[in-house]
């Protein structure tokens, strides 16, 4: 048909005023319906869910290993305790020599100096009250007790034996756990408005109040339960105060469970109760109330004289950790406390000993690692005879540091001796003086390897098994 109104299509110039941006650049809408609701799992209120798709044994779970892992990552991070404790206790002879400076933590490190000061001939003795002090668990009793407990298919002995030492623990404990108690007391006061904090200071009087010598565990218990645990539940309620008093709260009801398990009569009464079956009374015989009684008194006077040593190594972190002395100790005291509690995690299987040591005058600070249960060799798996694996790391004043690895069974120990640089040369005389001390000793030296200290051996290389899980406590919920 002909173009009879000639119509033509004007052209419009090309300027940049009122851009008009083309249809193609806008983003198509996408009419999918995304994550449908799905009713074999929880989502989130908007029904999103960012983690990738996941099907079959894929699918979500807890991650059981976040805890190792941090314990994994917690070792390679951890600083070289000897070293840090002997920077500490350097730090601190520093300070005795100039006046008005760090008296506390000078008077604590020179107390510690004077306690750990020992003859050549005395370190096997000293080496012994650590070991013993270590384990809670080592003594003639409690070697009757585990036989007992392993020669028994009675259910109820093995519940009540069990029950037995989980209360042994707490009576043992019951000094610490007073302490814990009245700290955090204190915490939840100091937490309070005025008028409130000074009721509780009324409520606190006479509280863990000693008579005859002996704590009243029963009164305390009552007082804690009746007054003291009502009185901060109605402030939280009232003050609405979820922070850290309701922590503290959580904190003493928990403690206060383990205080109240911890009175000695009922300790008494469950040995009473084990007196009963035959198979105890195979190994332990007839002993009353009084004789036992007696017994665990003998126990936990040697407990104390074993930990003094301790005791005064945790005095001298205490002080440094107060921060009087300035921020390098503050900082060596939280190093050497976060290595000591690193190496008492529920995943460490290893026994860990400090000994920190005045040998006529020269500091000597070892650290070591010991595995009583350790492998047996190739073909010997059923003896009965333990075999034992160890890594010692001491740093000896003005000689240098020494790493030891040993391995030992039925009489004979193979032995790594990594040595300073500076007795490079001495390998001869060494190796006839290890061999020496060794058959004074009674062990029979097998392979002896000394290298030089140009790395210290590093516990993933003496302990494998760590890392692997293998002989770990199961925490698993």
């Amino acid at each position: 048909m002909a173009n009879v109104l000639k119509v033509t299509t004007p052209t419009v110039e090309r300027t940049n005023l009122n851009p008009v941006r083309p249809e193609g650049n806008l983003q198509a809408q996408d009419l999918k319906v995304q994550n449908p609701v799905s009713t074999e799992r929880v989502t989130r209120p908007d029904v999103r869910n960012d983690a990738a798709a996941e099907s079959g044994d894929q699918k979500l779970r807890l991650n059981y290993g976040s805890n190792f892992s941090a314990f994994v990552k917690g070792l390679g991070k951890n600083p070289e305790l000897i070293g840090t404790l002997s920077r500490l206790i350097q730090a601190g002879q520093g300070m005795q020599v100039e006046s008005g400076i760090g008296e506390d933590t000078a008077e604590e490190i020179s107390a510690l100096l004077n306690m750990i000061h020992v003859q050549e001939g005395e370190m096997q003795g000293l080496m012994k009250n650590q070991l013993e002090a270590a384990t809670r668990f080592r003594s003639p009793f409690f070697d009757l007790l585990r036989q007992a407990l392993s020669e028994t298919d009675s259910p109820d002995l093995q519940q009540d034996l069990l029950r037995f030492v989980k209360r042994y623990v707490d009576v043992t404990s019951a000094r610490h756990l007073q302490t814990q108690l009245k700290d955090t007391l204190d915490a939840a006061r100091d937490r309070m408005l005025k008028k409130s904090a000074e009721t509780f200071s009324g409520k606190m009087e006479g509280l863990f109040e000693t008579k005859d010598g002996r704590m009243q565990i029963p009164e305390d218990v009552r007082r804690l339960k009746g007054e003291i645990l009502p009185f901060l539940n109605a402030y939280i309620t009232a003050s609405h105060d979820r922070g850290s008093l309701r922590e503290l709260t959580a904190n003493l009801a928990l403690l206060l469970s383990r205080y109240e398990n911890a009175d000695r009569a009922e300790l008494l009464n469950d040995f009473n109760r084990l007196q009963e079956y035959a198979v105890f009374q195979k190994f332990f015989g007839k002993i009353d109330t009084k004789q036992f009684d007696a017994l665990l008194t003998r126990m936990e006077e040697l407990q104390r004289q074993n930990s003094a040593e301790n005791q005064k190594l945790y005095d001298v972190i205490k002080d440094g950790l107060m921060g009087k002395e300035g921020s390098q100790v503050k900082q060596l005291a939280g190093n050497l406390l976060q290595s000591l509690l690193l190496n008492e995690s529920v995943y460490m299987p290893l026994l860990h000993l400090v000994l920190p040591m005045n040998v006529d005058g020269r500091l000597l600070y070892s650290e070591a690692w010991i595995d009583p249960d350790a492998a047996k060799p190739q073909g010997r798996q059923e003896e009965k005879k333990n075999a034992v694996r160890a890594l010692i790391k001491f740093d000896i004043q003005e000689v240098g540091f020494f790493d030891l690895y040993l391995y030992y069974f039925d009489g004979k120990a193979d032995v790594q001796l990594n040595y300073p640089d500076s007795y490079k040369g001495k390998e001869g005389e060494i190796r006839e003086n290890m061999r020496r001390i060794m058959k004074e000793r009674g062990i029979d030296c097998g392979t002896l390897v000394l290298e030089s200290s140009e790395g210290s051996i590093p516990l993933s290389e003496a302990f494998p098994e760590i890392y692997e899980r293998r002989n770990t406590i199961n925490v698993r919920v």
